[in-house]
């Protein structure tokens, strides 16, 4: 990948940090560069914009330059991944957490601890960008799946090939059934059911186009119990079947 359009990123340290005391906090930090802090062990608190947050092993914490912020570490046996630089970051106006599920996060760090040196200098410039990319990248999906449209949608798109209601889908984003309706209208101009019977159908058509299916196999695949339903379904909502290449005797 190229990065020549974007902002350089400048004077990249990364610090393996072993605490062997509680540290309280000592007044708030607020420096002109960049920082992330993987917790590797132990517990790390901070506070930033009137409020805390307690990292646990395998999550990292972004701060943007000129954030205010005051950490602090109550386990008198901590362990942690403290990363610096000028530069470029993704666009944050305020920290963000996010978790190293796959420990990637912490097997980078660790190999640009390693070989911190002139000659590795623009290659761990290079790995520290794909590091914040895969945290905003995180940061972005876990914000997503916070949005209870957004999570109603991908359930939606997941149930194409089986039955799921109403009630059900509302449950699961802990919103009321007309709550959802209304609310899933307004960002996609139709409601739950009509865009899973939309998207059930279109699915159908593209399966359907070089007629190697029976109509019996993709209603199947799509939700519907017999062809008769999805010929029923299609007709109703208007797909011209004439074009398509399934006939009576394909049906089954």
């Amino acid at each position: 990948m190229l990065f020549f359009h974007m902002e350089s990123i400048e004077e990249a340290l990364v610090t393996l940090v072993h605490q062997s005391a509680k540290v309280k906090p000592d007044g708030v930090h607020n420096h002109p560069w960049n920082e992330l802090v993987l917790l590797d062990q132990g517990v790390y608190q901070t506070r930033f914009g009137g409020t805390s947050q307690t990292l646990r092993p395998g999550q990292a914490i972004c701060y943007p330059a000129g954030c205010v912020h005051q950490p602090s570490s109550p386990d008198p046996v901590t362990r942690l991944w403290l990363v610096q630089w000028r530069g470029w970051m993704p666009a944050w106006t305020a920290p963000v957490i996010v978790d190293d599920v796959d420990r990637r996060i912490l097997f980078s760090l660790s190999w640009m601890h390693d070989r911190q040196s002139i000659a590795t200098g623009s290659f761990v410039k290079d790995l520290l960008r794909s590091i914040l990319t895969e945290c905003d990248l995180i940061h972005r999906h876990k914000a997503l799946a916070s949005d209870p449209i957004e999570r109603a949608r991908m359930l939606l798109q997941g149930a194409v090939h089986r039955a799921i209601s109403l009630p059900v889908l509302a449950k699961a984003v802990g919103l009321t059934p007309s709550h959802l309706c209304r609310a899933f209208a307004k960002v996609h101009e139709e409601t739950p059911i009509a865009y899973l019977t939309r998207l059930r159908l279109e699915t159908a058509m593209i399966l359907g186009q070089d007629g190697q299916l029976p109509l019996a196999s993709i209603a199947g695949r799509v939700g519907y119990s017999s062809a008769a339903a999805l010929r029923h379904a299609l007709k109703r909502a208007g797909y011209d079947r004439k074009s398509s290449r399934h006939r009576r005797g394909r049906d089954t």
